[in-house]
């Protein structure tokens, strides 16, 4: 009875450390031309899951906010780039504390790919790879990343290079700067806070 009751009492001990180590996103539903808005319950964020093609960060920038989405007899005109942090030197690692590098869950791209996907970057926080499982293998809800490429504009202008902005690589799961005058990059939208659950 002693050996079930240590049985039982661990497995509660394990589900619940499970339950509150991992974080949530919630498929709200779509959009009226098909698109999943999807919410983030740790950064209090909505992605729209549509992925603008390639092109500039002035296109980019200019496509995200100006995008209007119609939900649940709402519109919705609020919308971003993702945002990153920009309150670090401009320097390369893999620990997840620089500002390029691998294993950065501070940004909001970063804190999907590794955090709410569960995602494996190609290096670890060593500087070691590839490790096994690595690239964007967990997609969630979302239905429209590209299947190639994978590197989207950040809405965030690098502090050290001015007029440059960080990117993140959902392939590699890795954040570089990109210059906006000659490089193309997707275009993904998210905004502050929740919408309504519609079915």
């Amino acid at each position: 009875m002693k050996r079930v009751m240590f049985c039982l009492f661990t497995a509660i001990i394990v589900l619940s450390f499970g339950t509150t180590v991992k974080a949530d996103l919630y498929l709200r539903g779509t959009d009226t031309m098909g698109n999943r808005l999807i919410y983030d319950d740790d950064f209090d964020i909505t992605w729209y899951d549509y992925t603008a093609p390639l092109d500039t960060w002035q296109n980019q920038e200019k496509w995200a906010s100006g995008l209007s989405v119609d939900y649940g007899g709402n519109t919705y005109s609020d919308w971003r780039l993702p945002a990153t942090v920009n309150n670090r030197a401009l320097d390369y690692g893999c620990d997840g504390t620089t500002a390029e590098g691998y294993n950065i869950k501070s940004s909001e791209m970063g804190h999907l790919y590794y955090t709410e996907l569960g995602n494996i970057g190609y290096l670890n926080t060593s500087g070691i790879g590839p490790q096994a499982g690595w690239g964007l293998q967990e997609t969630g809800d979302f239905l429209n990343f590209p299947p190639t490429v994978l590197i989207y504009w950040s809405s965030t202008e690098i502090a050290q290079l001015s007029g440059w902005y960080f990117t993140f690589n959902f392939h590699f799961g890795s954040q570089f700067r990109g210059d906006p005058s000659d490089q193309e990059w997707y275009g993904m939208a998210v905004r502050d806070g929740d919408v309504p659950d519609v079915p």
